[in-house]
């Protein structure tokens, strides 16, 4: 981010002191801030993961059955290079992917969820939640706030304020602190898979 650039400005700066003026600092420092920028972005993909094609008709456009997103994460900088973590969210997946009983413990995990990658089983009981910088908050009998929280959460178009802090107690009676990146609810995936299905198959 920014202050990343701050400290390798200085760091540069103060290497080359001497040989640029204050005026051919100052308009190498701009033209270094054009092309870094705060954050890297990357795009998500949508691609259709089931069609549906008619034998007959080959000629004929396919249709979309099912269709997914493959969904960025985070990006570090490790040795020169860039690491991108992603996840794939089909349109069918739930942001969180989990079902509770009466008691509140897990009675579901949906398979290929964010909840079931990041290790949650039938039997786990959620005991706290937070946001990507919010306090932990507990959760007591009426588990709806919960609920909201996460419906809420998912509506957020970065990852980073997608990602939740869970923690509670496993099946196993293990206590557990889960970072889980929600697939995001806005996400029109059917409809970004048509468009790139139909720039495909001109």
């Amino acid at each position: 981010g920014s202050q990343v650039f701050d400290q390798m400005w200085k760091r540069m700066s103060a290497s080359g002191r001497g040989l640029l003026n204050s005026v051919q600092s100052k308009a190498l420092e701009d033209e270094y801030r054009k092309i870094m920028k705060d954050e890297i972005e990357f795009p998500t993909v949508s691609f259709s993961t089931k069609l549906k094609i008619d034998p007959a008709n080959l000629k004929a456009k396919p249709e979309i059955v099912e269709a997914g997103t493959l969904i960025p994460l985070e990006v570090k900088s490790e040795n020169g290079w860039l690491a991108v973590s992603a996840a794939f969210c089909v349109e069918t997946t739930r942001p969180l992917g989990l079902s509770f009983d009466k008691k509140n413990r897990v009675s579901f995990v949906q398979p290929g969820s964010p909840a079931a990658l990041a290790g949650f089983k039938e039997g786990d009981q959620i005991s706290a939640y937070a946001g990507a910088e919010d306090r932990k908050k507990a959760i007591g009998m009426d588990i709806e706030p919960f609920i909201e929280f996460i419906k809420e959460s998912a509506i957020a178009k970065n990852s980073y304020q997608r990602t939740v802090q869970l923690s509670g107690i496993s099946a196993d009676g293990v206590r557990f602190d889960r970072s889980v990146s929600l697939c995001p609810s806005q996400l029109e995936h059917r409809k970004n898979a048509e468009a790139l299905l139909n720039n495909t198959i001109k």
